[in-house]
C-alpha cells in the first residue's frame, strides 16, 4: 500500500512538474483581472433579486440601455476566450523557455485563426479555450526546436534589436506556418475543418473527464491525498478549469440571452463548492474548532485561521493544526470535497438548487456570498448546508484530535509542575 502510494505522489509531482502544466496553469492569471471584471457587469444584470435586476435592466443612457451596455462588457470578455487563450498561452510558453514573447504570441494566434477557417465568436470564445491551448503549445514546441537548432537569419552588429528580432523568428515562424497551412489543407481536403475535428478530438478524450462528475471527484480526490502530504498540486486546475471557463461562457449566454442549455459543473464548483474556506473546505473545521475546542493549541489556531478561512485561504490550518501527515484529520480532509461535488452536483440536476449564472466569482469571495452573487438564494442555502454537513464530518475526528491535545497538554503541566517543585526536607544547609 506504502509503495502504491508512494509511486502515486511521485508520478502526480512529475505531472505538476511538468513544464507544460505549469505553462497551462500560468496561462490563465493574465486572463483574471478581465474575466473578474467581465464577470461583474454579469452580475449587475442578471443580479438575485428579481426586482433590483428590473430596476438596473430599464435604466437608459442615450439611446442605449445599461443592459445592453453591460452585456458588451461581459462580451469583451466571453466572446474571446479562446483567443485570449492563445495569447496567454504562448506568453508563458515564451517566459518559460526563454524565447521571444510578442514574436510567439503573434505567431500563435496567426495559426490558431488559420486552422479557424470562417472567423466566428462560437470559435473565438468559450469553445475555442482548449483548442487555444493546444495550439499554442504545439507553435511553442515547434518553434522552440527550429529556434534551438539554430536556423535564424544573422544581421550584422548595430542592426535594432526589434528588426534583428524579426529576423532571428524568420524561419521558425515560417516553418510553423507552413506546417499548419499544411494540417488545414489535409483535413479540408477530407471535407473537415481542422478546429472543428480538433475540438471534437478533445472533448471525446479529455473532456469526458474534466466534465463528467466522476471523473471530477476522481481527479479532486488525488488532488487532497497530495494535499495531505503538503503537495498543493494544481493539475486539477490544469485538466479542468478549461472546460469549466468554457462551461462558465455557456451559462452566461443561456442567463443573459437565453442560448442553449445551462451547465452543472463550472469554475463555482472548483472554489466555492468543493473548495470554500480553501483546501479541504477547512472553514467546517474552524467551525468545529470554536464549537468543540478545549486544548489551548486548537483556541490557538482557530483564532490564527478564522479570518483566512474566511477568505478560502486555508494554509495557516493545513500547516499549523497540522494537517498535513494528520491521521485524525487526513480522512475527513481528502473526503469533505468529494461529498460536497457530489451532493452541488445532485441538488442542482434535479433542480432544488439553480445553475450557477457563469460569472468568475473571486476565488476569495466568502461562502455564502459567493454563492448568493452566482446562482441566487439557492446556491447560497446549498453552501449553508454543505458548511453545516461538513461541520458535522469533521467534528467527531477533531474531538478526537483535541483530546489528544488535552492529554499532552495535561501532561506536560504535570511535568512542569514535579519539576518545578522543591522538597525543602531534603536540602542540605
Amino acid at each position: 500500500m506504502k509503495k502504491s502510494l508512494d509511486k502515486l505522489i511521485n508520478v502526480c509531482n512529475k505531472i505538476s512538474q511538468n513544464q507544460y502544466m505549469t505553462i497551462i496553469f500560468q496561462a490563465f492569471t493574465p486572463t483574471m483581472p478581465l474575466l473578474i471584471i467581465c464577470s461583474m457587469f454579469m452580475i449587475i444584470i442578471s443580479f438575485p433579486v428579481e426586482s433590483v435586476a428590473n430596476f438596473i435592466n430599464s435604466i437608459q443612457i442615450g439611446e442605449a440601455s445599461l443592459f445592453n451596455i453591460l452585456l458588451q462588457g461581459t462580451n469583451a470578455c466571453f466572446s474571446f476566450l479562446g483567443l485570449y487563450m492563445v495569447v496567454g498561452t504562448a506568453y508563458a510558453y515564451a517566459k518559460v523557455k526563454n524565447l521571444e514573447r510578442i514574436n510567439l504570441c503573434i505567431l500563435a494566434m496567426g495559426c490558431y485563426f488559420l486552422i479557424m477557417g470562417d472567423l466566428s465568436t462560437d470559435r473565438t470564445g468559450s469553445n475555442g479555450i482548449m483548442i487555444g491551448i493546444v495550439t499554442a503549445l504545439f507553435v511553442g514546441y515547434i518553434y522552440e526546436k527550429i529556434h534551438n537548432k539554430g536556423w535564424r537569419i544573422a544581421l550584422p552588429k548595430g542592426t535594432p534589436e526589434a528588426v534583428a528580432d524579426s529576423f532571428i523568428s524568420l524561419i521558425p515562424s515560417a516553418i510553423v506556418i507552413c506546417i499548419f497551412l499544411l494540417v488545414f489543407l489535409v483535413t479540408s481536403a477530407f471535407g473537415y475543418n481542422t478546429f472543428d475535428l480538433i475540438n471534437i478530438l478533445l472533448n471525446n478524450t479529455l473532456g469526458m473527464v474534466a466534465t463528467s462528475v466522476w471523473g471530477y471527484m476522481f481527479l479532486y480526490l488525488i488532488k487532497m491525498v497530495l494535499w495531505v502530504f503538503g503537495i498543493n498540486s494544481a493539475f486539477v486546475q490544469t485538466i479542468c478549469m478549461p472546460y469549466f471557463y468554457r462551461n462558465d461562457a455557456i451559462n452566461l449566454a443561456y442567463f443573459t440571452k437565453g442560448i442553449g442549455n445551462p451547465e452543472i459543473l463550472t469554475s463555482f464548483f472548483e472554489y466555492h463548492y468543493a473548495g470554500y474556506g480553501g483546501a479541504g473546505s477547512v472553514l467546517a473545521l474552524v467551525i468545529a474548532m470554536f464549537i468543540f475546542g478545549k486544548s489551548r493549541r486548537s483556541k490557538k489556531v482557530r483564532g490564527i485561521s478564522l479570518i483566512p478561512a474566511l477568505f478560502n485561504i486555508s494554509e495557516p490550518l493545513v500547516y499549523g493544526l497540522p494537517i498535513m501527515l494528520n491521521p485524525y484529520i487526513a480522512v475527513p480532509f481528502i473526503l469533505v470535497p468529494i461529498v460536497n461535488i457530489g451532493l452541488s452536483y445532485f441538488a442542482t440536476s434535479i433542480g432544488l438548487v439553480a445553475f450557477t449564472n457563469g460569472a468568475s466569482i473571486a476565488w476569495t469571495c466568502p461562502v455564502i456570498i459567493s454563492g448568493f452573487l452566482a446562482g441566487g438564494i439557492s446556491v447560497a442555502l446549498m453552501q449553508l448546508v454543505l458548511v453545516i454537513i461538513d461541520v458535522l464530518i469533521y467534528a467527531p475526528f477533531f474531538i478526537a484530535l483535541d483530546r489528544t491535545y488535552l492529554n499532552q497538554e495535561e501532561t506536560e503541566t504535570i511535568t512542569l509542575t514535579d519539576a518545578d517543585s522543591i522538597d525543602l526536607e531534603n536540602v542540605d544547609l
